[in-house]
This record gives C-alpha cells, structure tokens and sequence, in this order.
C-alpha cells in the first residue's frame, strides 16, 4: 500500500464506510424478496424492515458526534452524512411499499384510513423532515443556503422524534419500540454541554494518569 493510498483511506475512509454500510441491508432485502423468502405477508415484513432500517441509521447518523466526542476521533463525523442519506433511502422505501404496494396509490381509501392510523401522519412528517434535509445536503443548495443551513440541519433531532413515536404508535414490537426512544434519549443526553464537560474531565482525568504510568 503507498503512502497516497494510506493517506486517502484516513482522510475517506470513514465516508467510504458510512456509504457502503447501507449496501448490504438493502442487497439482503432484495435478494430475500426475489428468493421468495417473504412468505406470509411481503407488503408488511417489507414495510417493517424498511421502517427498522431507516429509523437504524437515522440514530447511527445522530450517534456520529458523540462517537467523535468520546474517542476523540474527530473523522468518524465524516459517516453523519452518508448514514443520514441512507435513513432516508429506507424510509422512501418504507412510504413506497405502504403508499404505492399496500393502498395502490389509492389516496383516497387512504385518507380514509387514516383516520383511524393517525400514526401515518406522524411517520409522514418525519419522511418529509428527512427529504429535506437529503435535499440541503446537496453542495450548490447548501452554499445558497447560508448560515440557514445549520438552522435546517437541527430539524433531524425532530425527525428522529417523529419517528421514534412513529414507531412506538405503531407498537409492532413493543420491545424494540421502546428501545428506540431509550437510545435517542441517550444520544440527545450525550450532547448536553455539561454531559461533553464531564466527558472532558474524565479524558484528561485518563490522560494524567496514563502520563503518570509512563514516567
């Protein structure tokens, strides 16, 4: 391996990884659905797993920073994006196979059906939040967009919110619905100034005393 190669796979690699982590699922899924492998009801195991996917990597992209911050490894904020685009592919995907495979694109019947599955309409605000943002996430629109950006950015912290009571609504598992909030809750916490202070605190409480071994 030369040295440009070495230096391309640091400054990149995280990037490369956080663009290539959502290949695999999305293959699996294809290749489970043209195998046969969903039996007994296709439109909803595909609708679950696409909703499972995309709310994963949506919290895999909010656990980015505090990764970064906890490691001191400031390159893993490089995979926030590629995973936040991926969230959103699945999600896409998981509005496509209830939208169009489940109700045919027949908006009426499902309008009327929502009524009594308030739950979709929650789920459809976090769908939009996270189109939005895949938008402003293109280069040319982000530069148009100014100190806006950042502003826009926050609404992912609402996306994340919507689809955690998206999913607890629904309550398709009961344990894994609560797991989502336990872990949103936990990154959210991560975040708080006086949490990334105390974090400080310990990594320099850690760096004297590994200091002191060394002498």
């Amino acid at each position: 391996m030369t040295h440009q190669t070495a230096g391309w796979i640091r400054r990149r690699g995280v990037r490369l990884v956080g663009i290539l982590s959502g290949v695999l699922p999305a293959v699996g899924l294809i290749a489970t659905y043209a195998a046969g492998g969903f039996v007994i009801d296709p439109v909803k195991e595909i609708t679950i797993r696409t909703g499972r996917l995309a709310i994963t990597f949506l919290l895999l992209s909010l656990a980015c920073t505090p990764a970064a911050v906890i490691t001191r490894v400031g390159r893993l904020v490089q995979a926030r994006a590629p995973l936040g685009l991926w969230a959103l592919a699945f999600a896409g995907a998981h509005a496509l196979a209830f939208v169009g495979w489940d109700y045919r694109f027949d908006l009426a019947l499902l309008g009327l059906d929502i009524a009594y599955q308030r739950y979709v309409l929650v789920g459809a605000g976090a769908f939009l939040l996270l189109a939005l943002l895949g938008v402003t996430s293109i280069p040319s629109v982000r530069s148009g967009m100014g100190r806006w950006w950042r502003r826009v950015q926050r609404t992912v912290y609402l996306a994340a919110g919507l689809a955690v009571w998206h999913v607890l609504w629904v309550k398709k598992n009961p344990l894994e619905a609560w797991l989502y909030p336990v872990i949103l809750i936990a990154l959210l916490g991560l975040r708080l100034p006086p949490v990334r202070r105390a974090i400080a605190r310990l990594r320099r409480a850690r760096s004297v005393e590994e200091s002191k071994e060394t002498v």
